[in-house]
């Protein structure tokens, strides 16, 4: 099977040209084509395993049942490459293409229907050439994974962190951690907040550890029994709302970060909805997503959240999340969902998709790695990002 990369990086093997059937024409590319309802009724669909290679990204198949392409997976490795030809106008309202639709042929020309496109091709290196690592493992990787209440992380997970040092932040306590990725756009952040406004951040709170929260949110349960009067159970769903259970902290990723300013520690209030008519929270509101930060709980979208207003609160999830989820007012929650059931949601031409690696079928693809980063969802799936 030959092997073809788009503008000398995307690299893609897969079949090519419909089947013709001994004195007949190209079957119709509608007779290929399974809906997501059509799937979802069939019990002999495959299942295939996710790898990371030194360079590229590779799908394998585990059993031997039918083969079906996404027709997500389309629009990625090909992305635009069809628009001129609307020949997946079809497709669009379907899910599935069935991979007998594609044969191999020697010029690796895409025959639909009768119209056909052309594609450069390339040899890549072979698959044994390249060093695998599971990624689909369970653990935790990248940064615009879930944290909250329905998708909690281990006691045990342990981030990247490194001590919080900035010219252009100053932390509120000794020895803050911070995750290594945000906090060099942290000081980028913090740069440029400086250069436009003459102020510096203050943080008073980065990684917090399992301990920690559980400490924290059992005096916050403690205080509601005996201040309010509360029961146990009226207590601790209080409590839910302003302080995170333990294990749905973002603060244990650390990629969290609460902000507050030199005026309202004088006016011993550093964590208020005031923060957000400050300077520095007007600033971060409109300029955060640029370095990769969102605001975590907006004052909207509690219901969403379970969490209070927090303008203070700031979490790093990086490029381009942070500025779809700015351009559609998204919590990360809502994001999520979005991209379950787009096939992909796209800024300034990067696009963003979500990976189910039990839903998606093709034999092998090979993608540049310096292309695309490959997230965990901490919900069972990936996020895959092409730049």
């Amino acid at each position: 099977m030959k092997k073809i990369r788009r503008n000398g990086f995307l690299v893609l093997m897969i079949m090519m040209s419909l089947l013709v059937f001994s004195g007949c024409s190209p079957e119709k590319i509608e007779d290929y084509v399974l809906t997501s309802e059509e799937v979802a009724d069939r019990n002999d669909v495959p299942t295939y395993n996710v790898t990371l290679a030194d360079k590229y990204l590779k799908l394998e198949k585990t059993n031997n049942a039918e083969h079906l392409i996404p027709v997500g997976l389309l629009h990625m490795v090909f992305p635009g490459l069809f628009d001129d030809h609307q020949l997946l106008s079809v497709l669009e309202e379907s899910s599935y293409l069935k991979k007998e639709a594609l044969t191999n042929a020697g010029n690796l020309n895409l025959n639909i229907d009768g119209q056909i496109i052309e594609l450069s091709s390339v040899e890549a290196p072979e698959p044994s050439d390249l060093t695998t690592a599971d990624v689909h493992s369970g653990e935790i990787i990248g940064h615009v994974f879930l944290v909250n209440q329905e998708y909690p992380i281990d006691a045990e997970y342990i981030s990247s962190l490194t001590p919080l040092s900035s010219r252009f932040v100053n932390n509120y306590h000794n020895g803050m951690q911070f995750d290594k990725e945000a906090l060099e756009m942290l000081e980028e952040m913090g740069k440029d907040f400086y250069s436009q406004t003459g102020r510096v951040f203050i943080n008073i709170s980065t990684y917090r550890s399992y301990e920690h929260q559980e400490r924290l949110f059992t005096n916050r349960v403690q205080r509601y029994r005996s201040q309010l009067g509360l029961s146990f159970e009226d207590a601790y769903k209080k409590a839910s709302e302003v302080n995170a259970i333990p294990g749905t902290s973002e603060h244990q990723t650390g990629l969290a970060i609460d902000f507050t300013t030199q005026e309202l520690l004088r006016q011993n209030r550093p964590l208020t909805e005031i923060f957000s008519d400050t300077i520095d929270g007007q600033w971060l509101t409109d300029n955060a997503h640029e370095y990769g930060f969102i605001l975590r709980y907006p004052k909207d979208k509690t219901e969403i959240t379970k969490i209070i207003y927090e303008p203070w609160h700031f979490r790093y999830v990086g490029k381009p999340h942070s500025q779809i989820i700015k351009e559609y007012d998204l919590t990360l929650e809502e994001y999520m969902e979005k991209l379950d059931t787009e096939t992909y949601l796209e800024y300034d031409s990067q696009r963003v998709h979500y990976v189910d690696p039990e839903a998606w079928f093709i034999d092998l693809v090979q993608y540049p790695k310096d292309q695309l980063k490959v997230e965990s969802d901490n919900r069972g799936g990936l996020i895959v990002t092409k730049y």
